[in-house]
């Protein structure tokens, strides 16, 4: 792949995979499988409770009335960052799709331990290279796959996107995905192959030497 060229420098006006988008909220999920529960009078909606009061409870406090109505609104944190789109791009364009996959973009100089050369080899199976934006709007950085995210498509837009990968890098990050996601089985048990950046064991009797695609 070639890195000078990363960039697209007149994407399409609509969204694709691999479009880096900034500010994008992002979901941390609880430590604990135990939630805190946020309770208003009316029960309402989200727009309600920006205008009511509200009252936080434990689960287990709750006990059987958590969740008896099947949804419930929960206290989480939350931050805004920047993504790169993991969905692929006919699926964004599916208007009965609502959630879209993304994966956060990190920066290099926060990762001491990630070799810049060997990341630009492909060598990391769940991180794909980012060169520094054209603008500035952030330095080189990577791709981080095994912290793929779901969003709602109304939180994302074209107004969010910052940079688009050219033709070839698109079909790069698409195949990265594949490769990553892709597991080769094998009937022997803990079968163990060598994949970009480390060793993986995988060892399921009903399949063999066939390779499985997670589709997005």
């Amino acid at each position: 792949m070639d890195l000078p060229n990363f960039y697209d420098e007149n994407p399409p006006r609509r969204l694709q995979q691999g479009d880096l988008l900034q500010g994008i909220p992002l979901i941390i999920c609880p430590e604990t499988d135990q939630l805190a529960v946020i309770r208003t009078p009316s029960r309402g909606e989200i727009a309600l409770i920006r205008q009511e009061p509200i009252a936080v409870f434990d689960e287990l406090v709750l006990g059987d009335r958590a969740f008896e109505n099947e949804i419930e609104f929960v206290a989480v944190r939350a931050e805004r960052g920047l993504v790169a789109i993991v969905t692929q791009t006919c699926d964004l364009d599916n208007e009965s799709r609502d959630a879209w996959l993304v994966a956060p973009v990190r920066l290099l100089a926060e990762h001491q331990s990630i070799n810049q050369k060997e990341l630009e080899r492909f060598k990391y199976s769940a991180l794909f290279p980012l060169p520094a934006h054209p603008n500035d709007y952030y330095e080189v950085g990577f791709i981080d796959l095994g912290d793929i995210r779901q969003i709602n498509k109304a939180v994302a837009g074209l107004s969010d996107r910052i940079a688009a990968m050219a033709t070839e890098v698109q079909r790069e990050f698409g195949d990265h995905i594949a490769r990553f996601f892709g597991r080769v089985w094998d009937t022997r048990p803990a079968t163990r192959f060598r994949r970009a950046g480390g060793t993986a064991a995988c060892g399921i009797p009903t399949y063999t030497g066939t390779l499985l695609l997670l589709r997005m």
